[in-house]
């Protein structure tokens, strides 16, 4: 199985389709848009309203998300000749694999969208107007929103836990790749499907805890490397992670002929097995991104100005 073909399983069809995104995101979507509410004890569904209004919006922010994930890949090679910068190469490509994991959640149904009081100020009202109860307070905080085409749904609810954004967002791509598998799963129709299928996804998963088991996710080691000059890229100097080694990578990301087998995440010491991870997650997402607009010339993600 190709990576690409792991993700397909959850993409949004009607997504891929749109040909021309909103000028606005989904938080002024909700702000404008006509829908009637609904709510139970979990969450708050708005129905009732333009799929094509939804779609166009969501491809904005999706679009976005997207030139950031490339633009900040591509910013890295500018450090060349520079060998001691290995540490801001690190944190560069952690925040590219988090804005492809952004746009992937997005291609799949999904976002996770940090959305002050003042845009969420609509759907109190429209509460308030029906006599449904906030099942949780309608407040500046980060939301999941997932839509379902048919009929038109979206889904809103808050994130679980204490956690941060950085932390939400790899924990709802875990959930993402659970769900991938998953679907899989039950086409499987021999041991060595499934066998092929479960080293994908447990790859991905160890990618999003940078090959450990200490629970620690990605975030956590761009932490440690960012606020606390951890794992050698620092002065002095601790890691065997050389530059050349990092732009040799990072051109792998785009190659047609790199597989999931090219990044290897057990050699190496702790800023390799980082690095690998994130770019990992980074050559998935273009795969996927690829593979979805080869059919469909007019997509939105096939547009220029995210090349």
């Amino acid at each position: 199985m190709e990576i690409e073909n792991f993700w397909s399983i959850a993409h949004s069809p009607k997504l891929l389709r749109v040909k021309k995104v909103s000028k606005n995101g989904v938080q002024e979507w909700i702000k404008s848009a006509n829908f009637t509410p609904n709510a139970d004890a979990n969450q708050i569904d708005l129905a009732a309203f333009d799929l094509d209004d939804l779609l166009c919006s969501w491809a904005s922010d999706t679009s976005r998300l997207l030139v950031a994930a490339r633009d900040t890949l591509s910013a890295i090679d500018g450090i060349r000749g520079k060998p001691k910068s290995t540490a801001w190469i690190l944190i560069k490509s952690y925040y590219a694999a988090f804005y492809y994991a952004h746009v992937m959640l997005r291609l799949t149904r999904c976002s996770l969208t940090y959305t002050p009081t003042s845009q969420l100020m609509r759907i109190r009202g429209l509460l308030d107007a029906y006599g449904i109860p906030e099942p949780f307070p309608l407040k500046t905080n980060q939301y999941i929103l997932k839509y379902n085409e048919i009929p038109p749904r979206l889904q809103v609810k808050q994130k679980s836990g204490g956690d941060g954004t950085h932390e939400n967002t790899w924990r709802q791509f875990e959930a993402m790749v659970f769900e991938c598998e998953a679907a899989h799963e039950i086409k499987c129709i021999n041991s060595a499907e499934k066998g092929e299928l479960k080293s994908i996804a447990d790859k991905l998963r160890r990618s999003i805890y940078a090959a450990e088991n200490s629970g620690k996710l990605l975030s956590s080691i761009r932490n440690e490397v960012q606020y606390t000059q951890l794992h050698g890229v620092w002065p002095p100097y601790g890691s065997t992670l050389k530059s050349d080694y990092c732009l040799r990578r990072l051109r792998e990301v785009h190659s047609k002929t790199t597989n999931i087998g090219d990044f290897d995440l057990d050699s190496g010491d702790k800023a390799t097995c980082f690095l690998n991870c994130c770019l990992l997650i980074c050559w998935s997402a273009e795969k996927f991104v690829m593979f979805s607009t080869k059919d469909k010339p007019k997509s939105f993600l096939r547009s220029k100005a995210l090349a």
